[in-house]
């Protein structure tokens, strides 16, 4: 778990896993809406990459919703490209 924190406030987080043969993930992000468009969530995604360098990973991957632009952007501006997308649907019988 990464964690931003301003004047010791807890503003963002980020969520990291290991998959397995070289791989960790980022399932999980999220930035207080009053500390958004200021590059937090980038900068999350940036130390998420270097942590797994650091700990010897080589491939990270990231998912977010297909419609989630902003954080799209976010991550294919620090090198990420699309590598595959789904919908996942639900339905609830009684």
């Amino acid at each position: 778990m990464l964690v931003a924190e301003i004047d010791g406030r807890v503003i963002g987080f980020g969520a990291l896993k290991a998959v397995g043969g070289g791989v960790f993930d980022g399932p999980l992000y999220a930035v207080a809406p009053a500390f958004r468009r200021r590059g937090v969530y980038r900068d999350l995604v940036s130390a998420s990459l270097l942590w797994g360098r650091n700990m010897g990973f080589t491939v990270m991957d990231y998912s977010t919703q297909l419609t989630n632009v902003a954080a799209q952007r976010a991550v294919t501006q620090l090198g990420f490209v699309p590598e595959r997308s789904f919908y996942t649907f639900h339905l609830w019988l009684d």
